[in-house]
């Protein structure tokens, strides 16, 4: 089994990097290879391998996370955005290898209580419920928190787009898992800007 952690960003959020960090480093760790993604500002961050992208403009964000991850030798990927932080810690081990053993193409892990996908009970593991996304639900493709298996995941991103197109006007076939950790991680930034989330961290761009 090989699992990478993929943290998608871009040079505009690098002033949030070491916010990030701190809280990545406390919270998950490195137990497995970390990569983040960016277009040219040097991320100097200890444990993270950076992945420079000459793609950038948000209407080519498929194509920039598309052509970063082909060089990534993991077989499977945990792809995280770069707009919040992990507030406590999960057991990705477990979750991995519940990934693995019931043959996922992917697993999103949320904080909060599903209320848009529809959703078939499947199995509970450790006080965990795994369920599957039903065939004709929306939300198919998802950039919340997932594991993928990274060749499923290449091929819901062969177009170009923005990641919310992208979400919204795909529906693809897989063997697709959600399960919930509530409170896990929280948004602290929407377009740049602090959520209340990041008003309550006390989060400030410097």
């Amino acid at each position: 089994m090989s699992l990478a952690v993929v943290i998608a960003s871009c040079d505009r959020y690098s002033w949030f990097w070491p916010t990030w960090y701190h809280y990545f480093s406390k919270n998950f760790g490195f137990e497995y290879p970390v990569y983040l993604i960016n277009e040219s500002t040097p991320c100097n961050l200890d444990g993270v391998t950076q992945i420079l992208s000459p793609v950038s403009g948000v209407e080519y964000w498929t194509k920039m996370l598309r052509e970063a991850i082909k060089q990534i030798p993991e077989d499977d990927l945990f792809v995280l955005m770069d707009d919040f932080v992990i507030k406590e810690y999960i057991d990705i081990g477990f979750l991995y290898k519940t990934f693995k053993s019931l043959g996922m193409d992917s697993l999103r892990i949320m904080a909060v209580k599903n209320k848009w996908s529809r959703l078939t009970f499947r199995t509970s593991r450790k006080d965990v419920k795994f369920y599957s996304l039903d065939e004709d639900s929306d939300y198919s493709v998802s950039f919340s928190p997932n594991i993928w298996r990274k060749a499923f995941l290449l091929d819901c991103i062969k177009e170009d787009m923005n990641p919310w197109t992208c979400e919204l006007s795909l529906k693809v076939k897989g063997d697709i898992w959600h399960t919930e950790i509530l409170g896990w991680y929280a948004p602290v930034l929407h377009n740049g800007v602090l959520t209340k989330e990041g008003e309550k961290l006390k989060i400030r761009k410097e």
